[in-house]
């Protein structure tokens, strides 16, 4: 089973319910990443995974607005701001910030 994760009760039809569109990045990468990194930078797995989504899911466009902006070293907003699709992300870079 541990070879096949994707084989776990309810995993195969949790996503094939969601054609795959819920899984996170890193659920998609090795789970060895986060736990390898988390260990060799001794933060937790949940920073780790909350960093790759904040670098991955604010793109270079919006990360140039934010860049001199007070929520650019705010972890909190930026992971709220990551959730948002880029369109969104625009809207509220464009002065709620």
């Amino acid at each position: 089973m541990a070879e096949h994760p994707e084989t776990k009760q309810y995993v195969a039809g949790a996503t094939a319910k969601h054609n795959g569109e819920c899984a996170s990045l890193e659920s998609r990468l090795a789970p060895s990443f986060v736990v390898e990194t988390a260990a060799k930078t001794n933060k937790s797995e949940a920073v780790i995974s909350n960093e790759i989504q904040i670098a991955t899911n604010i793109p270079e466009r919006v990360q140039a607005v934010i860049k001199d902006l007070p929520v650019a070293d705010n972890k909190s907003e930026l992971l709220k701001l990551s959730r948002f699709n880029e369109t969104a992300q625009n809207v509220h870079c464009c002065g709620h910030f």
